[in-house]
């Protein structure tokens, strides 16, 4: 028997012990009540996705090689993780201009893609190989937002091997390296007229072969090509085992100022650095190099936030406005929608009266928002969002605009069938969550009394 401090009479004693069997005769109604709000924050409720992104790629081991006698049968086989895109493979082999030339089908010469244990496998056949075959091979990889080229597979055919064998250099155990342009955010370059201004760009290679070129940023935008002159020069060789390019200004004038990059072209990708500011004026006395160092988060990735699987469902001469959430890192970016066509191209969008384009800042995020005043049928499709800046283009996720006369209002889902917890319904499911949540905990806080 329990003792009640509070309670001044029996009489008050006794009704705490009468309520108590209500209390208890309310507990199993109250746990259903709960179990059904923890249900629906599961179902409908605003969570985060803690799966980690799939990035599309071509698992070609680095440094395989395969050997071979003419006239043997050869199949070589090029992984491909790819996440559930569309995708087309081909394979290409490098010429000695650094160009990796497609490869067509022949009656020696034949393609095969196919799924093998869920992976995306494809297959090149030689049938009967022989010496022309000699060379360095890749499979490639293009989607409607991507392209990119695997590492090279050396195939090599002569008289004195016997039957075909694969070999993989494994003598690097070291992280795959990756090539990058190593220019730091912020360099910035003062000098004086009639100066002698040399600027640098470390290149991390990993032994492939590259072409580094550098570039000026224009007005409109563009990084435009820098030719060598009797002023300035271009010299690039290795600096303690790292390659080096160097920008000579033999006599720097002030129709120099502006803003530089250097560009890294190799056979499967081109990038340019982070813009290197060179800035040239009376007032200043010889040549000084800084680097902004306020800076001290990592490095800031610019990308398109849209989630993958977003689809939009909606009756005809509906308004539907749909978002892209943009990364933009304090980049000058330029944002446009495109419609993937049947040809696999992403085609941009233009405004017409009906469709709308507007790009404003959010919470300090960048949105853009395309908006279509009436819907038709004409409009279903997939979409996406483009982000173009002067040293790089990307497309986001497909966005799955649906438009039919079956459907009710306008509606929008996101896939999540590859285990995150997003939003599985639109907007008004999740309050109505909430909503229902609310009155269960008023309800407990009602019935302790």
């Amino acid at each position: 028997m329990w003792q009640c401090s509070s309670c001044s009479s029996k009489g008050s004693v006794r009704s705490q012990l009468i309520k108590m069997p209500n209390l208890k005769n309310r507990q199993p109604l109250t746990y259903l009540l709960v179990f059904n709000c923890i249900t629906l924050f599961c179902i409908y409720g605003e969570g985060q996705d803690v799966s980690p992104p799939c990035e599309v790629g071509l698992m070609v081991r680095r440094g395989t090689t395969w050997t071979a006698a003419p006239r043997q049968r050869v199949t070589v086989k090029c992984p491909v993780k790819d996440c559930g895109e569309p995708l087309s493979v081909t394979w290409c082999k490098l010429s000695e201009a650094d160009r990796c030339e497609r490869i067509n089908h022949t009656e020696n010469i034949q393609q095969i893609d196919k799924r093998v244990k869920d992976e995306l496998v494809s297959f090149l056949i030689f049938k009967r190989i022989s010496i022309l075959d000699t060379g360095l091979y890749g499979c490639s990889l293009k989607g409607y937002k991507f392209e990119m080229i695997s590492h090279t597979i050396n195939i090599s055919v002569s008289d004195s091997y016997h039957g075909v064998k694969q070999s993989i250099d494994t003598t690097d155990v070291s992280p795959p390296c990756e090539v990058g342009l190593m220019v730091r955010r912020g360099t910035t370059w003062t000098a004086a007229p009639r100066q002698r201004v040399t600027v640098k760009c470390p290149v991390k290679d990993c032994g492939e072969p590259l072409s580094v070129t550098w570039c000026k940023l224009s007005e409109a935008d563009r990084c435009e090509r820098i030719n060598h002159t009797e002023n300035i020069q271009q010299i690039d060789k290795r600096v303690k085992d790292e390659l080096v390019s160097f920008l000579i200004f033999k006599r720097i004038s002030i129709l120099d100022t502006g803003l530089y990059g250097c560009s890294l072209k190799g056979y499967k990708f081109e990038m340019i650095s982070h813009t290197i500011n060179i800035s040239v004026s009376d007032s200043y006395h010889g040549v000084k190099q800084s680097i902004d160092t306020t800076d001290v988060s990592p490095p800031c990735e610019v990308g398109l936030m849209v989630r993958r699987g977003t689809t939009w469902t909606a009756a005809p001469r509906q308004r539907v406005t749909v978002k892209c959430p943009v990364k933009d890192c304090g980049e000058p970016l330029s944002v446009t929608w495109c419609k993937l066509s049947e040809a696999d191209r992403c085609e941009q969008i233009n405004q017409t009266e009906n469709i709308q384009q507007i790009n404003k800042r959010v919470k300090d995020e960048l949105v853009s928002f395309l908006t279509f005043k009436r819907i038709s049928i004409h409009d279903a499709g997939l979409y996406g969002c483009s982000l173009k800046g002067y040293k790089y283009e990307v497309i986001s996720h497909a966005i799955n605009i649906s438009v039919s006369d079956s459907y009710h209002g306008v509606k929008k889902s996101v896939d999540t069938t590859d285990g995150t917890l997003s939003v599985a319904g639109d907007e008004d499911l999740s309050w109505s969550a909430y909503i229902i949540c609310l009155s269960v905990a008023l309800l407990l806080t009602h019935s302790q009394y």
